[in-house]
Parts: structure tokens; sequence; C-alpha cells
């Protein structure tokens, strides 16, 4: 949806004027309202939005999850079998704007309340899905959808934000603060609502992690079992689509864990089919892992190879450059393509678990918590384990871990930046990551948790990237504040990554993907793509468009891309490939005014 107010004194009800195969526009004094509904769950397909009622009207996309525990708290057992939709607009009827602390989904709405004379705008409390608000002057305009707000509202696009590009280079690939690469443009902060009255707006917290942060304390079993658990449960309701359900599977022990897990008769509670989406490149030996998987479970597959879908093939050019990586539109565009020709609108993924399950044997932060917890013995024996496994130094493990810090690139995983960065962006770049690591609000006590949980809405992609409905059951919110809760012996050893994903799963995963150690390489398949397209797109990465910025010397990242042709990625491989993407995104942008 996309929404243009144009005076606070609306007035409701709207008038529909509908379009085939285009998104229906609404309109009321004071407001015109764009809607493509695509109906993500069985409930929601006969029954579009707008949900209006005398006093409120609320415009939605997504879905609610805990649907039967609304109808409980309501006492309206009717909710259990509505849809999506009609659950939203009960629960703010009874909970106003905090209705995202008690609605558990994957979501994203706005209210207009004459009631109130208010409008209120949110999210599902973790963001998966987004919403985007621009003021100007008296026009206000609020979307989950940039490019349809552009599309509809011209005159909502705004300038760049240069200010908002070192963000994009100090390590989370996309900006904490709540601003877009778009002037004014902002997001609803993770947790928050959007509140409008007046002519003025306010960004209110309505939802965070609660603070039993470290008090779950619980034998190997039992924890197996709860994570187990939850992990069914959000599978489970990922899986509630109107049509087939695409499934990423790269080979690693994320994804692996979403396809076999939905493919279990306990996850069930679902009509369709799921189909298993893999790629493959030279590097590694992913394919095996992938068919271990559709084999064990008879998941029909597609496997891609990456050799012939190389990046630098074809440019997208979304109107967010969030994702920091480079451009692989052509691998993208095959998805979307095979997508399309099988009616398939739904895809889950694994993200949302590197943060939480500390992925890749990640700095042991959690040390400060046994200090704090007086537990000596303990510390001392992971301290003494980390040191002799030669991953962390003596005074990363002292200074990081023990006395805690919230950086995620502290110690070994803090790369320097690269010189072709201008001396003053540099410095820009520096102050936005101090601003992430100490000036962002703690949530949590334990250093490491609070890192875990701002790492995690970090690295949540913006939702609709590559198919309309994108579903993250790892970032289920009952299994987040699980395993925020969580005591460290289950979440992180010295010698074994993700080792309550390997318990619980033992029986469930092929044994060739438990005892999996390593990712495959994406960084040879960058480079590869880099140099066999570089004759013909050399014009795109010329540095201009950056050096006008003050971000590089153009000279010094031209520079850089011939050793990275050469097979160099330099010392900071993510600042290379923000560059990279951003390059060609910002001429893009130039060249469509």
């Amino acid at each position: 949806f996309a929404i243009e107010v144009t005076d606070d004194d609306f007035l409701l009800p709207f008038a529909a004027s509908p379009c085939q195969d285009r998104p229906t526009s609404y309109s009321a004094r004071g407001v015109r309202m764009v809607i493509r509904h695509h109906g993500d769950t069985p409930e929601s397909a006969a029954d579009p939005p707008p949900i209006a009622s005398p006093t409120r009207v609320l415009v939605y996309e997504g879905r609610v999850d805990n649907r039967s525990e609304v109808a409980s708290a309501l006492r309206q057992p009717r909710l259990a079998s509505a849809s999506d939709g009609v659950v939203l607009a009960a629960a703010y009827d009874a909970w106003g704007h905090q209705l995202s602390g008690h609605v558990i989904g994957e979501y994203a709405f706005v209210v207009f309340d004459t009631a109130c004379r208010r409008i209120v705008a949110g999210q599902d409390s973790l963001g998966i899905r987004r919403v985007f608000h621009r003021s100007s002057g008296r026009r206000l305009w609020i979307a989950s959808s940039l490019r349809l707000m552009f599309e509809c509202f011209p005159t909502s696009r705004p300038d760049i934000d240069e200010d908002v590009l070192p963000e994009y280079f100090a390590g989370t690939m996309q900006p904490w603060s709540g601003r877009t690469i778009w002037r004014g443009v902002r997001e609803v902060s993770r947790g928050g609502v959007l509140v409008c009255n007046n002519g003025a707006s306010r960004d209110v917290m309505v939802w965070q992690p609660s603070a039993i942060s470290g008090q779950l304390r619980m034998s190997p079993r039992e924890a197996d079992d709860a994570f187990r658990h939850l992990l069914f449960d959000g599978v489970a309701t990922a899986l509630r689509s109107t049509g087939p359900v695409l499934c990423d599977l790269s080979g690693g022990l994320d994804s692996s864990s979403i396809c076999a897990v939905a493919a279990q008769p306990a996850a069930g509670r679902r009509a369709q089919p799921i189909v298993a989406w893999s790629t493959v490149n030279r590097t590694s030996n992913d394919g095996e892992l992938q068919r271990a998987v559709c084999d064990r479970y008879g998941i029909p597959s597609v496997t891609l190879d990456i050799a012939k879908h190389l990046p630098f093939q074809a440019f997208g050019h979304s109107e967010l450059p969030t994702s920091g990586f480079v451009q692989c539109e052509a691998a993208d565009g095959t998805m979307r393509e095979y997508c399309r020709t099988r009616r398939i609108r739904s895809r889950i993924t694994g993200h949302g678990a590197d943060a939480l399950l500390f992925k890749g044997l990640q700095s042991p932060g959690y040390l400060s918590d046994w200090i704090r917890q007086l537990r000596l013995r303990s510390w001392a024996r992971d301290f003494q384990a980390h040191l002799s496994a030669g991953r962390f130094s003596a005074w990363h493990l002292l200074r990081d871990c023990t006395f805690g810090s919230r950086d995620m690139h502290a110690g070994r995983f803090r790369h320097p930046l690269p010189d072709w960065l201008t001396e003053r962006f540099r410095t820009r770049v520096n102050n936005a990551h101090a601003d992430f690591v100490g000036r962002q609000r703690q949530v949590l006590k334990s250093f490491a948790r609070d890192r875990a949980f701002r790492s995690t809405l970090s690295f949540v992609p913006c939702h609709g990237q590559m198919l309309p409905d994108e579903r993250m059951p790892f970032a289920y919110r009952p299994m987040v504040e699980f395993l925020l809760g969580l005591e460290w012996e289950h979440l992180q050893r010295p010698d074994e990554d993700r080792p309550l994903l390997r318990r619980a799963l033992a029986d469930i995963l092929p044994a060739a993907v438990l005892n999996r150690r390593a990712d495959s390489r994406h960084s040879a398949s960058v480079i590869d793509g880099l140099r066999r397209a570089w004759p013909r797109i050399s014009g795109h990465f010329t540095g201009e468009q950056l050096g006008a910025l003050g971000v590089v010397e153009p000279a010094g990242f031209r520079g850089a891309l011939a050793a990275m042709r050469g097979g160099y990625q330099g010392q900071n491989a993510q600042c290379t490939n923000t560059a990279l993407y951003l390059e060609p995104w910002l001429s893009a942008k130039a060249s469509s005014g």
C-alpha cells in the first residue's frame, strides 16, 4: 500500500476506483491510497483491504500468526478463522496503537481513526515488513513499498541523502538510524509505531524483548525440545499460503533446517506444496548437501548454476540498496521468472538466524555475563579454550568480551577501511560505527544479548526484494524471545558452531549437513562475474557517482576494482561490495531523474 495525506482533517469513508490488473485506488477528503492486494493467506484471499467500520479504516499487508491467542484474549472466537485484516482491526479496536505488542506475525498496517482524529502506522515488532513515511509541509506519505509510493505519488520522491551513506559502509549493510537513502524518508522503528494527529508525528515504542535475559535455565533436553517446538511453529505459520511455497536451500544449516522442518507432517497444517530453490558454484560442495535434504524428504527442487548467472550480468535497481552486496540480478531475475510461470508468490528463507544462533563461532561476548554472574570457573574454562584455539587474542577476550562491548566487529572482525575511501568519509564511517556501538539505546542488560538482538534487526533484509511475499521463520517473535533469554551453554561454545541447532535437529537433518563446518565462497563468483562482464560494464564503475558525494577517490576506487578482477578483494570486502552495489545504483537513479 501507498498513501498520500493532504489534509489531516480527513473524512471517511473511502470511494474505490478499481483497475484491472493494477492496484486499486481509494480516495476520501484529504486522503488518497493505493492498494495492491496479494492475499497472503487463505483467510485473506477473498477479503481485501481496506477493513472499515464507522469510526476507522485499516489498510494492511502480510499475515497474523497468533490469531487464536488474539481471539482468546479478545473473547471473539470468530477471529480464529477471520482474515488477517479483520484480526488486526479487532486488535486495534481493543489495544489501539499498542496492537503490534500483542499481535505476532509479519505485517504492516495503517489505521485512519476518526474517533481519535489520528493516523496510526506500524508493522510487526521485528520489522520483517516495513512502513516508510515522509512529510513535506502539510503533506504526508506512508507506504509499505517505496516503489509503489514513488510510482503513484511522484512528488513524494526526494533527493538522495548523502548523510546516510556512512551507515552503509560502517558494517551493518543498511542504516540503523531509521533513515533511508532518500532524504526525509524514514522507517518506522522496529518495535515502534507512528502516531500522527494535529499535524504532528511521533514514533512510539510499543514492544521490546522481555528482560528475562539469561534466566531460562534448562537442561540440554529441555532446551532442545523448546527450540524444536518453536521452530516447527514458526515454519508452520510461514507455510500458511494461498499457493506453492519456494524454500531457499543453500546447503547450510539454517536453510536446510527450514526445508527439512517444512517437509515434516508435524509442521504441516498446509495444503500447498513446497519447492526447494538452490544455487551452486564451482568453489563449494553445496550441491551434495542440497541433494541430501531433498532426497531424504522427497522435496522437488530447482538448482541454479551460478556460473551461468554470474553477478554483474544484469543490474537490479530497487528503491532501497539495502543488501550491501553486489549485483546478482541475473540469478534473482531467473528465480522471479521461475516463480511467475508457476504462480509462486511466497518464499521462506533461513534469514534471521545468524546473530541469534551465533553463526560461525562469533566473538564470545558472553564472557562478560559470566563475570557479572560470578561464574568464574566457567569464564576461566572458556577463556582458555578460546585462547588455545587461536581465534581470538587475550587482549580481545579481556577488553571486548570480558568487560563487554556491543561492537559486532570488535577484535579480528573489525577490518580496516580501504584507502580508496576519502579521508573525510573514513572519519564519517568511523563516527557512524561509534554511534551504532555506543549511542544507541541499550535494550537488554547483557552486552552480548543486546548486540545479538540489534544485529538481528540490522540484518533482516528489506521485504519484497525478490518475491512479493517473503517469510522468515527464524525471526518468529516467540523464537527470538526464547533465544535471547536462554542460557549461554546452549548457544555458544568454544569448539562448536550453533550447538543448539545441531542438537535439536540431529534426527531431522542429514549427517552431511549437521557436520558441515564452512560455508561456500561467494566471493569467487563475485570476482569471476566482475572479470567476465568488465568489457561491457566498466562504464558503470568509474567512481564518479560516489566520488561526487565525497565517498571515494575515483582513481583509487578504479585501482581497487582492477585488483579485484585479479583475484584480490581487499581487506574489507564488505566496503568493496557496498561500493560495487551503490555506484551503478546511484548512476541509474541519476539517469532516471
